[in-house]
């Protein structure tokens, strides 16, 4: 089932075919001298990852410009019969393979991660 009503700096992306989202602690972090590991919790994280079977170009390039206009941006998820919106910034963006398919420009294998700030 495709999760919809996912925006990137205000834009409505295409419903992708796989969402992710990921929670995570921010720690900062080093050994002591004799080597236990010592970790300070700064905060929880979210890091969110879209994939795409296949995607046309039309539907890909707002989502690019969108990533790629600015460095930080909001990000609207769907959330437990609501929404949430974090700040991100772009992570990855990874395009996959490039095809032509009935005269239409498909990248197929798209990936999306980004982290909240």
């Amino acid at each position: 089932m495709s999760v919809v009503g996912i925006t990137i700096a205000g834009v409505t992306i295409k419903p992708p075919s796989t969402f992710n989202p990921e929670y995570y602690p921010l720690t900062k972090g080093g050994r002591t001298t004799d080597g236990t590991m010592q970790l300070d919790f700064l905060a929880n994280k979210i890091k969110l990852t879209f994939k795409y079977a296949a995607i046309a170009g039309g539907d890909l390039h707002p989502i690019m410009a969108a990533l790629l206009a600015n460095l930080f941006m909001t990000v609207t998820i769907p959330d437990q019969g609501g929404s949430t919106s974090i700040t991100c910034y772009r992570a990855k963006l990874a395009l996959g393979n490039l095809v032509s398919q009935a005269g239409t420009w498909m990248y197929k294998d798209v990936e999306i991660d980004l982290i909240q700030q």
